[in-house]
């Protein structure tokens, strides 16, 4: 009975500093600017679009998670803004970053603003560029499983300068 006791603490000690390594090790990551670095570049080198992010924080509790500060999303030659918000918080798994990939299932933006503007021919260079983003086209390092998308306090500004000799303006916010 003893044996099984220490065996069980061995184990159970053991596991709790595999966790606390990674935790570190992931820790260490963002406080270098790797995970920030690969991020970008993996996005834009699928996507076509920029992505620009500013610095970020860990931020644990029932969820590892890290946040980002000043997100926006353009397009790739920098000229239109697809979604702009002051804070992005992504949700990261664990466990696969030991098999050396990295998980989000969960994305939260703070305040995002949208603006989005249909042109004299009636099309909507945005919403081109959303539907190139690549979710379904391979597996590699870089893996989204999307559980939750939140957004709190966000806002839409729909400009359409078709039919019409002066633009029209929609706002929605929430």
């Amino acid at each position: 009975m003893r044996k099984i006791l220490a065996t069980l603490a061995f184990a159970a000690g053991a596991f709790l500093l595999f966790f606390a390594a990674a935790v570190f090790a992931f820790y260490h990551m963002i406080q270098v600017g790797e995970l920030r670095r690969f991020l970008v570049g993996e996005f834009e080198a699928r996507s076509g679009l920029k992505l620009e992010i500013g610095a970020a924080e860990v931020e644990i509790g029932r969820v590892l998670g890290v946040s980002f500060r000043d997100l926006a999303l353009k397009s790739a030659d920098g000229t239109m803004t697809v979604v702009a918000a002051p804070k992005a918080l992504v949700r990261v798994a664990l466990l696969p970053l030991f098999q050396r990939r990295i998980v989000f299932y969960a994305v939260h933006l703070d305040r995002p603003r949208a603006e989005i503007v249909r042109d004299e021919r009636g099309k909507i260079p945005w919403l081109d560029l959303l539907l190139s983003l690549p979710f379904h086209r391979q597996q590699s390092e870089l893996s989204l499983d999307l559980r939750e998308l939140r957004i709190d306090g966000g806002e839409i500004l729909f400009t359409d300068r078709s039919g019409a000799k002066e633009p029209v303006e929609t706002r929605f916010q929430t």
